[in-house]
């Protein structure tokens, strides 16, 4: 096993020839338009050398690595020549290992040539802009221009975090934190998971590819719970998986049934969001109170106008009395809302003025 660095090093003058070794063991350059000018060798080789701290570790193969690896360490495989990031719980191969122009040696006496040899050598990918590393000489000064940072080349995007579930129908909306990222590897899609075993086994859903921070997972089975989990991708490859949510469980819309319309008041309507209980104008006490029942538990909505001078205006009381549920005043498309158990009963008063435009529905 062992430990390297990138670096540019052992810059030699003579007679007019540049010679250098580039030993390329990292994920990248940390040298973002750096640029060091030395008269003395020693003294340009230590503070190239410096500003790449980046490390990684190289094993014969993939099956010496350790059980548990570092985010934030590469580690190769030189058997295979291949790069792997760990992410979490397992370790993802990201691409070949970097480390295959090792020791390449090139000798010119015309920086141009040079230039070109030497960039040649390297990933296509890694050559963002220009020929990735200048060599100038002035001289016996030395200058090298390293102008992209290429570090970020390997890096897997980090996990998402507060992934939160809410319940529909069949379905579970999801929203989640989108990772901090670099610039240069933006996320392009995210995976999203889905558990009905508290995570022994997941399932990918298929929902193309979107860089949206929320996704509406279908298909699921009401009364059913599922946990969640969402990785990032970007052009490297799939990100460690976010901490799984809590569970949710889906179920259907509950269903609000009119039991009595009022004395003084008549609705039509199916009692649901698209197409709610509506009375055009509405009034009662409690013994005459249009009635209402919910078959499972979910939250009762309702609107109204009012222009009562007495309040309140309006009432939400239990089938059998009691102390009122919900009250409200008057005013336009006055909004109420009360959460209703399985099979509860509820009453509508209205005891000091019609209400008019009145809507009731039931939701989740």
């Amino acid at each position: 096993m062992g430990q390297t660095q990138l670096e540019i090093n052992n810059i030699i003058a003579s007679s007019g020839n540049f010679i250098t070794n580039l030993t390329i063991g990292s994920t990248g350059v940390s040298l973002s338009g750096h640029t060091h000018t030395s008269n003395s060798i020693t003294d340009f080789n230590s503070a190239v050398i410096a500003a790449s701290p980046e490390e990684i570790v190289e094993y014969a193969t993939s099956n010496d690595f350790p059980v548990s690896g570092v985010a934030s360490i590469l580690y190769l495989s030189t058997d295979a020549s291949k790069s792997y990031r760990w992410a979490g719980n397992a370790y993802v191969e990201i691409g070949p290992s970097p480390s295959f122009v090792a020791n390449h040696t090139h000798s010119s006496a015309d920086i141009t040539n040079f230039n070109t040899s030497v960039s040649g050598l390297l990933p296509v990918k890694n050559i963002v802009a220009g020929s990735g590393v200048s060599i100038v000489s002035n001289e016996s000064i030395f200058t090298v221009n390293v102008i992209e940072d290429i570090r970020w080349l390997l890096f897997l995007p980090p996990a998402p975090t507060n992934v939160a579930g809410t319940a529909g129908n069949g379905q579970v909306t999801l929203t989640w934190t989108a990772p901090t990222v670099l610039a240069q590897t933006p996320i392009t899609d995210y995976v999203v998971q889905y558990s009905s075993n508290s995570g022994s086994t997941w399932t990918t859903f298929s929902d193309g590819t979107s860089t949206t921070a929320s996704a509406t997972v279908t298909g699921l089975t009401n009364g059913t719970a599922y946990t969640f989990r969402v990785a990032a991708v970007n052009a490297i490859g799939t990100g460690a998986y976010s901490t799984t949510s809590s569970a949710v469980t889906p179920a259907a819309a509950p269903t609000l049934t009119r039991i009595t319309n009022g004395t003084n008041g008549s609705f039509t309507g199916s009692g649901t969001a698209a197409d709610p209980f509506v009375a055009a104008t509405y009034q009662g006490g409690f013994i005459g109170a249009a009635r209402f029942q919910i078959s499972g538990a979910g939250t009762l909505r309702i609107l109204y106008n009012s222009d009562s001078e007495d309040l309140p205006a309006f009432q939400l009381f239990n089938d059998a009395g009691g102390t009122s549920l919900v009250s409200g005043d008057s005013g336009t498309n006055i909004s109420k809302t009360y959460v209703m158990s399985a099979n509860q009963i509820v009453r509508i008063v209205a005891d000091f003025g019609a209400l008019t435009n009145l809507r009731v529905w039931a939701t989740s």
